[in-house]
């Protein structure tokens, strides 16, 4: 059985989502969205206190990906000490881009289609944080995020080699 070890990160509406229902429904590969793990751990709703996503929620999840030796985990922010934790344990660190005009373009669709809130207002941030993780080595790899599912997809599988 292959193992796969991979933190997949990416800006609102950059695909994170499409990309694990496909990766859940087209394959036997672990994956785990992080805003569903979320929801998990604080009793079936998303947790709206900000101090007890970041500083409890998300140290949880963040130290149970690095332990599983077979994952991909799906989401939007993993905090600098763990990013550096999972890459010495053997995490691929990669992320899902898109161009911020498109960001853009998919967030306003997903308001008119899916009465979805504004998340403009965290755009920036996301941006930069992606930004400044590349900035200091890391990213082990960039994917083309306006690709089809199917091509993200192949590309992923060209970066993961298998653990085991």
């Amino acid at each position: 059985m292959k193992n796969y070890k991979a933190i997949i990160l990416g800006a609102q509406c950059s695909g994170k989502t499409t990309l694990y229902q496909h990766l859940r429904s087209k394959t036997n590969m672990s994956t785990f969205e992080q805003d569903e793990l979320l929801i998990e751990k604080n009793d079936g709703v998303y947790p709206s206190d900000l101090n007890h996503k970041h500083d409890v929620l998300l140290p949880q999840i963040e130290k149970e990906t690095i332990a599983d030796n077979n994952r991909i985990h799906i989401g939007s922010y993993f905090s600098v000490i763990s990013l550096k934790k999972a890459k010495e344990s053997g995490f691929k660190i990669i992320i899902l881009s898109v161009p911020e005009k498109i960001l853009k373009e998919r967030n306003e669709k997903r308001m008119r289609e899916q009465n979805y809130d504004d998340a403009n207002k965290w755009l920036q941030g996301e941006l930069d944080y992606l930004e400044a993780i590349e900035n200091q080595g890391l990213v082990s790899d960039v994917i083309e995020g306006t690709l089809s599912v199917e091509e993200i997809v192949k590309n992923l599988m060209k970066i993961l080699k298998p653990s085991s």
